[in-house]
């Protein structure tokens, strides 16, 4: 059927207008050159004011090819390209009399900006008359006697009804490259719907196709809540990422092990936590009859362990730290040495090998002070965005992904992101829109080959952090890459073995932020101070201490990129780290007790002192007199058993009577504070020393004397009675007298001593 006349002039003129653009007429403002910074535009024209809704569904094969000249439909070889898509009125009217038109232009368009400038046309700027009409269809009518391609002959509001629409490949252009297409609906010969994609020849002749690496984020779309706060993702939050989330549809997605992954080793060991619960309760039989969020973060885990083997993993510095807003923080180098230290640990926890030097900027992101502050750390490569690592803007081509970067403290590999593949990869997250975003994949690695055929080049797609795709969608984009001329999926590896061409990039412009703007300062600043304590009790401590460990990973979360934009949760979760850091330093600290009074001139102070710490830790007592009445050991350093109390006795010396408070604390011996500090009060009263030692002597003399009178007693009583003689006794048979009575003095027998008449004498 040929194409309807246009309705209008101003119709007319937009066509024409849009066919200049693709010519390359200078009708608007030109294009960028082909190396400079592009803002990728969204693959689907916007449905505008037209009531239909084009959605494209499939389009094969991935490239046609048809033989050079004229050639007839039907030739041999030439084949045919379809497709297909729905339709859906989304206007307030039925439509009548609906027709699905396929417009597809001869000669193929020359630049990456001319496909940038189809792509993202306006839906009223119409089609460009020079376009045949190559395949339509009438809703509710067979063609050829096969069945219909479309179901429906009236399109009611809200209705869907799909398309299909097959043309012969000797009908389209025969120039390699990629063609702008179009699949116009109009109900009689209104226009009611349009859809901008692009069919693909396939080359003439021989070409070296442009290298595709795919890389993908294995990285929590979101902050993942802590509760209690221990340093690792709560495992519930974790468990819907992996399920419904970002984390799960990556790893469904990216089964292939070409598509390398960027890797947030913070995720590992909470899901070894999950899978160690998972497994605890599976034994003792309490899974409570189905799978629970631990089983889900448990089978990813296994999953991502399998598919680590034999593919290319990036692990980030632990937990995705805002790089921006560290380099612009005093000692932000120390997070980050700290977030490279824990993440280095990802290898073992993952069981295969990880490239762990590699730094991914928010957004790819990357200004001078940005490249500068990774350059001076442990990281020797960055992913980063085009406008981070500009192509020089005389290139009539598009140069290679990988840059060598030169900063003021070191050098970099630059791994640069092409913004149009990019974004086509990104879109793979509608299932819906899957066709369209694959067409636009197709082009650009078409277009690129043919501006050096013979020179190969190897170009990166990032997908965003966030991004949840469609399985079905990334495995058509590969699907189609596969069977493209024109690219070539491969490996990370293949991208950092490219050499470098000289003078490729140019400087980044001072500042290139986009999106939510990064931590503040204030709040890295905050982690850093809380960080410092815990380090310094870590290295207090005698022996692994669970719960210093946790909160210093929990200070790193709090540095992930994940926070940005989330400004009243962040601030939250930041006051509960230093609560909880607050609460962890209390635990070792000097009880409270009541005044000591000191009468002697030399003594000792007493203290307790407390460790809640289920390890040893070895810490300093510091002493300091506010006044000089009192002399003492400024510091002394005590080892502190494990959950312990226990006193202390520190030497004084009193140099004049009075009250001395003194104000007594417990440091780690880098000098962090633990607990609060104590006020002890000390009462002088060396004068009562003297009284105290008098009456002590005197009534020692007392005693002393006392004691000597009794023994001097003791002594003359005993000889007394030794000087006592006791006559024997008589017998009273012959006469004698008998043992005296010692009640009357009298003799027990014979005549008493003074017999009556007789005489005392």
């Amino acid at each position: 059927m040929p194409t309807a006349p246009r309705s209008s002039r101003a119709r007319a003129a937009a066509a024409l207008a849009l066919a200049g653009l693709l010519a390359g007429a200078p009708v608007l403002a030109p294009a960028p050159a082909a190396g400079s910074t592009r803002t990728p535009s969204p693959t689907r024209t916007a449905t505008g004011s037209f009531p239909v809704d084009v959605r494209l569904t499939s389009v094969t094969p991935a490239a046609y090819s048809r033989p050079a000249g004229d050639a007839a439909p039907g030739s041999p070889g030439t084949g045919s390209v379809t497709v297909r898509g729905v339709l859906r009125n989304e206007g307030t009217k039925a439509l009548e009399d609906v027709t699905v038109h396929l417009y597809v232009q001869r000669s193929a368009l020359r630049t990456r900006g001319a496909v940038e400038r189809w792509a993202s046309a306006e839906a009223s700027a119409g089609i460009p008359g020079s376009f045949p009409t190559v395949a339509e269809a009438v809703l509710g009518v067979p063609a050829d006697g096969a069945e219909p391609l479309v179901s429906a002959a009236r399109l009611e509001p809200g209705a869907e009804v799909p398309f299909t629409l097959a043309v012969d490949a000797a009908a389209l252009g025969a120039a390699a490259g990629a063609h702008a297409t179009a699949v116009e609906v109009r109900s009689g010969v209104a226009r009611v719907g349009v859809e901008r994609t692009f069919l693909t020849a396939a080359p003439q002749g021989r070409v070296q196709p442009t290298g595709i690496t795919l890389l993908a984020p294995l990285v929590a779309s979101r902050p993942l809540d802590r509760e209690p706060l221990d340093g690792v993702p709560d495992r519930e939050a974790l468990a819907e990422q992996v399920t419904d989330g970002s984390l799960g549809r990556v790893l469904a997605s990216t089964q292939d092990p070409r598509i390398a992954w960027v890797l947030d080793p913070a995720l590992l060991p909470a899901a070894e936590t999950a899978q160690a619960a998972q497994a605890a309760a599976a034994a003792e039989g309490t899974t409570g009859g189905g799978p629970g969020p631990d089983a889900a973060v448990a089978t990813w885990l296994d999953r991502v362990r399998d598919g680590a083997v034999g593919r290319d993993v990036l692990a980030l510095p632990f937990a995705d730290p805002d790089l921006s807003a560290l380099a612009r923080t005093r000692d932000g180098d120390v997070l980050l040495a700290a977030a490279d230290d824990v993440g280095a640990q990802a290898s073992a926890l993952l069981g295969s090998p990880v490239v762990d030097d590699v730094a991914w900027p928010a957004g790819g992101a990357a200004d001078p002070r940005t490249s500068a502050f990774i350059a001076a750390g442990e990281d020797t490569a960055v992913i980063l965005d085009e406008a981070s690592a500009p192509a020089d803007p005389d290139l009539t081509y598009t140069p290679t992904s990988r840059a060598d970067l030169r900063t003021g403290t070191g050098a970099l590999t630059g791994l640069v992101a092409d913004p149009e593949l990019s974004a086509a990869l990104a879109g793979t997250a509608d299932e819906d829109e899957a066709a369209s975003h694959v067409q636009r994949f197709l082009a650009e690695a078409a277009t690129t080959t043919l501006q050096r055929p013979n020179d190969s080049r190897d170009l990166l797609a990032v997908a965003p952090r966030g991004w949840e795709p469609s399985p079905a969608a990334v495995a058509a984009l590969l699907t189609a890459l596969d069977s493209s001329p024109w690219a070539q999926v491969q490996p990370l590896d293949a991208l950092l073995r490219e050499e470098t061409p000289e003078d490729a990039r140019t400087t980044p412009p001072a500042t290139v932020e986009k999106g939510a703007r990064r931590l503040p300062t204030p709040h890295v600043l905050a982690l850093l101070s809380a960080r410092d304590r815990l380090d310094d009790l870590a290295a207090a401590v005698d022996g692994p201490a669970p719960r210093v460990q946790e909160l210093q990973q929990a200070a790193l979360g709090l540095a992930s990129v994940a926070w940005r934009g989330r400004d009243a949760q962040r601030d939250e979760a930041r006051g509960e780290l230093q609560a909880a850091v607050q609460e962890l330093l209390g635990g070792v600290r000097i009880a409270p007790g009541s005044d000591r009074n000191l009468a002697a001139t030399r003594s000792e102070l007493p203290l307790t002192v407390i460790n809640e710490m289920d390890v040893p830790i070895t810490v300093d007592l510091t002493l300091q007199p506010r006044t000089p009445r009192l002399r003492l050991e400024r510091s002394t350093t005590l080892t502190l058993p494990a959950r312990s109390q226990q006193r202390v006795g520190v030497p004084v010396e009193a140099v004049a009577n009075g009250r001395v408070v003194v104000d007594a604390q417990l440091r780690t011996p880098e000098g962090t504070p633990l607990g609060a500090p104590a006020a002890v009060t000390v009462n002088i009263s060396m004068g009562l020393e003297s009284w105290l030692v008098g009456g002590l002597a005197a009534a020692a003399g007392l005693l002393l004397v006392s004691g000597l009178v009794r023994a001097v007693h003791r002594g003359r009583r005993r000889m007394d009675e030794a000087e006592i003689v006791v006559p024997a006794a008589e017998d009273p048979a012959a006469g004698g007298a008998g043992p005296e009575d010692p009640a009357t003095g009298d003799t027990a027998a014979g005549a008493p001593h003074d017999a009556p008449g007789g005489v005392r004498g």
